[in-house]
């Protein structure tokens, strides 16, 4: 299985599972990350963070 982290930039994915329980994964649905939808990479910074995916039209932004 595949985690977001190993996608390649401009790589378009489907997501099939979704780990993790609780109130995080309820904020990851609630963002859209849910099983069926696609996401595509768009940018890694070269130092790793942030990340940068495109997901339901919208842009979303990892952090430290």
């Amino acid at each position: 299985m595949m985690r977001l982290s190993d996608v390649n930039t401009n790589e378009t994915v489907m997501i099939s599972h979704i780990e993790g329980s609780g109130a995080f994964r309820a904020r990851l649905s609630e963002m859209g990350f849910v099983t069926g939808k696609t996401v595509k990479k768009l940018f890694t910074s070269p130092v790793g963070n942030p990340i940068v995916f495109e997901l339901m039209g919208c842009l979303l932004y990892t952090s430290d």
